[in-house]
């Protein structure tokens, strides 16, 4: 299990891109190869964007809260935005922007393995995003779940909210934000 989870938010400006909110949130707050237990994930609004980090005290700006330790049974409200993908042949395969059975039970999936149960499942929507990189460009579908869920094993839990869920994390896609 992680030790010592720490969270903080951190405003940052609305027009930033994936990439972007990437670039700074490391150049400011990540030395490289540090980062293996940091997560991050963002929430826009307007002007603003507000960046949800978690990680290592060292790592984060003065005042991050610790995260206390999740129990068996512990229920939350949840929000999470996430790039669906299977691998099939070495290759990605995304979902086909109609196959909301497909990722709906890719999530369920994910979650099992992450330490927790869905008891309701919304899918808010699926929008195409822009990721640039030194290694490509390219536009990548994002869904947006929202729901309930219930903490089943508490250890795999924590190491899901410093990690991340499915891919894209990088970018802070598989953050999950608990209200």
């Amino acid at each position: 299990m992680t030790d010592q989870l720490f969270e903080t938010a951190v405003m940052f400006p609305g027009n930033l891109g994936p990439s972007e909110l990437h670039r700074q949130i490391y150049d400011q707050y990540i030395e490289k190869g540090n980062d293996r237990n940091f997560a991050f994930g963002a929430v826009s609004s307007g002007e603003n964007t507000v960046a949800f980090m978690r990680g290592q005290a060292q790592y984060l700006p003065d005042g991050a809260r610790q995260i206390p330790e999740p129990r068996h049974g512990d229920k939350f409200n949840f929000s999470i935005r996430c790039i669906c993908s299977l691998s099939s042949g070495g290759k990605k395969v995304f979902f086909r922007r109609d196959d909301n059975d497909g990722r709906d039970k890719w999530f369920h999936k994910r979650a099992g393995t992450s330490g927790f149960i869905v008891h309701k499942l919304h899918e808010v929507e699926t929008v195409s995003v822009s990721i640039e990189d030194p290694k490509r460009n390219q536009k990548m579908p994002v869904t947006t779940f929202q729901g309930q869920l219930e903490i089943n094993e508490p250890n795999a839990f924590m190491n899901m909210l410093a990690s991340g869920i499915g891919r894209g994390r990088t970018w802070g896609f598989g953050f999950i934000i608990l209200t």
